[in-house]
């Protein structure tokens, strides 16, 4: 037979609160938080795959607008960087 889980003072005490703050069953409360803690923890791709096309492009959105707030560290083009010549050839 398994030795039951034991909480820790801390642990315990934060679980009373939700008992009487929801009025819920511990093991309700623990079964909910162990089910959330398991869908953020699936692999990346398994969320992704999930994601609706409107979620995929708010994620993309998200993604851009990070980028605009970095600082410019080279105001030069992207052809002064490369080196092209007149005619289109690199330096």
């Amino acid at each position: 037979m398994n030795k039951p889980f034991q909480l820790d003072g801390d642990a315990e005490r934060r679980l009373r609160e939700l008992v009487e703050a929801t009025g819920k069953p511990a093991d309700d409360i623990i079964r909910d938080a162990l089910e959330a803690w398991a869908s953020k923890a699936q692999p990346s791709d398994a969320r992704r795959a999930k994601r609706s096309p409107a979620e995929k492009g708010a994620a993309i959105d998200e993604i851009v607008a990070r980028f605009r707030t970095l600082p410019v560290l080279d105001p030069r083009s992207a052809d002064e960087i490369v080196g092209y010549d007149e005619i289109g050839a690199p330096r």
